[in-house]
């Protein structure tokens, strides 16, 4: 260690939890968690159209969570789970 610089411990960067790119969700399972802008039944139509498969519960399978306010548990078991995390604003757009 060079004299002067204190020595700490790396950590590894944060995971990105949303994609900057637009998200295809033809074929896709998709999961809701928090407040979306639209009632979720509005939420699964939309994405249905689009689509995608709706579920309840975070699985394997699933290919996206869509995060609106306050997710909380669901998003921290995506994070841990590797299932990429989206905003209501991605999905909404994707769904167009």
């Amino acid at each position: 260690m060079m004299a002067g610089r204190k020595a700490f411990a790396q950590t590894p960067a944060p995971v990105a939890t949303t994609f900057a790119a637009p998200v295809a969700l033809a074929g896709k399972n998709v999961v809701f968690t928090g407040a979306l802008k639209v009632n979720r039944m509005s939420a699964a139509v939309m994405a249905s159209k689009a689509g995608a498969t709706v579920g309840t519960a975070l699985t394997p399978s699933t290919n996206f969570l869509v995060c609106g306010e306050g997710a909380g548990a669901k998003l921290a078991k995506a994070q841990a789970m590797g299932v990429p995390a989206i905003t209501e604003a991605q999905f909404t757009a994707a769904c167009m």
